[in-house]
């Protein structure tokens, strides 16, 4: 477990929770199942840059959700995980 991902899956519970929903429908938005949600949300798994962009994508083509204040973290995310991918 990355901290990126661990820290990007805080933001993504924060930001799910702030709306009230649950993983379950949160996950049909992002296209994933309540498990695979539970894994990004605790950082279990390594997000790849394909599916942040897949989550940024998803939350801006919603127009139930306002994901800017979300895109900004994850932008900054990006940037770190990429610039860890180099090392």
């Amino acid at each position: 477990m990355s901290s990126v991902n661990i820290r990007f899956g805080k933001q993504l519970r924060k930001y799910r929770e702030d709306r009230k929903l649950s993983q379950i429908d949160f996950g049909k938005i992002l296209s994933y199942s309540q498990a695979e949600m539970s894994k990004i949300e605790n950082g279990k798994i390594d997000i790849t840059m394909n599916q942040y962009f897949h989550i940024v994508k998803a939350l801006e083509t919603n127009t139930y959700l306002n994901y800017l204040k979300l895109q900004t973290k994850l932008i900054v995310d990006l940037i770190i995980k990429y610039r860890l991918s180099l090392k």
